[in-house]
């Protein structure tokens, strides 16, 4: 299990328990200053062995883990031994305190089951959010990207989401003009603690000729995925200039999670290269440096590299990697500085009834790139 995810599980465990602790402790101190016990009726016992130790022990009311994300509620049985020595209305407060706790989380917990942990934000407010693709098979997809590694994270809207650290997979039905491949995006890549383990968990695993710890995945559908795993040499990041970035450098050092996002690579015409690294870096607050030979740019959550292609590839709209997507911070704000430096949107800010905000703009080589906000809290 990936390690955001279980860092997301023991928090999400800690409030619950300690939301129905305070209400229990709260309701059962107002009880006992209103209510006397009531007299024992019980017999002494004959054989000298005290009442308590004959009593069964008592299941505690609480919450019980029945699959990853999903909590059931196992509350006391509600049934009291005449003379027992419990206070009179005790079992029914106990009930009405576990109805409203768990009427507060369940207002608490989005109904898509959507937990998103993204990468916190730079100092722009810009972090990695999504990749959206355009599949036949959802159901297919999915699997290939949880046995992959990623948890399945519900539903947004139509799309099924797979979280990852720092990244979210969203899988729309649809059909694609093409594979990303061919696109000005020609593929997405994650890093793994081992191509071993990722061909031992039944992937065909396409490892690249001459070079230590590369290797490609396909989905169902044919779309690469790229892997490298801790012994690959060229995943360091280097800045630009002086100075040091805390969070690129997390490309310097082991993962220590079994899957992380790593980076976009676009593909552009020879003479846009840095044009487009200069216009990332502005635009989104992205660090520029390099990524072993490559020209790139690293945001929290992903590195954006950038190659010369002969002449420009087709724009992504409509590719089975339809859009990329990016959070942000104060979106609306956001837009309106975008929009200010000339930035033209394809569909401006707005709230979806999700309560995601959005706008869709198009870089100047043809990425469709989703900014939102509110993916990191639903």
């Amino acid at each position: 299990v990936p390690r955001a995810g279980r860092v997301a599980a023991r928090s999400s465990r800690r409030i619950k328990r300690g939301l129905l602790d305070v209400l229990s402790k709260a309701h059962l101190r107002a009880a006992v200053k209103s209510t006397p016990p009531v007299p024992s009726r019980r017999a002494p016992c004959s054989d000298g062995v005290s009442d308590a130790s004959r009593r069964k022990p008592v299941r505690k009311a609480g919450f019980r883990k029945t699959h990853p994300g999903n909590l059931v509620f196992d509350s006391l049985s509600g049934q009291d031994s005449p003379g027992s020595g419990r206070m009179v209305g005790e079992v029914d407060m106990k009930k009405q305190i576990c109805t409203l706790t768990l009427a507060m989380l369940v207002l608490l917990t989005p109904a898509t089951g959507l937990w998103a942990q993204l990468a916190p934000p730079n100092e722009a407010g810009v972090a990695m959010g999504h990749l959206h693709y355009n599949v036949r098979d959802v159901e297919a997809n999915r699997d290939f990207w949880v046995r992959l590694g990623g948890e399945p994270a519900g539903t947004l809207g139509e799309a099924a989401v797979v979280q990852f650290p720092d990244i979210l997979v969203m899988l729309s039905e649809g059909e694609s003009s093409g594979n990303t491949e061919g696109s000005v995006i020609d593929h997405v890549a994650f890093r793994v603690e081992s191509l071993d383990e990722v061909a031992a968990a039944g992937f065909e695993v396409e490892r690249l000729e001459g070079f230590i710890g590369i290797a490609s995945v396909f989905t169902p559908e044919g779309e690469r995925i790229e892997l490298f795993d801790e012994t690959a040499t060229n995943l360091t990041f280097t800045i630009d200039g002086p100075g040091s970035d805390p969070v690129a450098e997390r490309h310097n050092r082991a993962i220590g999670a079994p899957i992380i996002s790593h980076h976009i690579h676009l593909y552009l015409p020879e003479s846009a290269v840095s044009e487009a690294k200069d216009w990332y870096a502005r635009m989104f607050g992205a660090t520029p440096g390099i990524r072993w030979q490559y020209d790139a740019v690293d945001l929290p959550g992903i590195n954006f590299n950038f190659s010369s292609a002969p002449e420009a590839l087709a724009p992504t709209r409509g590719r089975m990697l339809d859009h990329i997507g990016l959070e942000i911070q104060g979106l609306e704000e956001f837009c309106r500085r975008l929009e200010d430096a000339g930035v033209e949107f394809d569909e401006p800010y707005g709230q979806r009834p999700s309560g995601i905000a959005t706008a869709l703009l198009t870089d100047p080589w043809g990425t469709s790139i989703e900014l939102t906000e509110g993916l990191n809290g639903i």
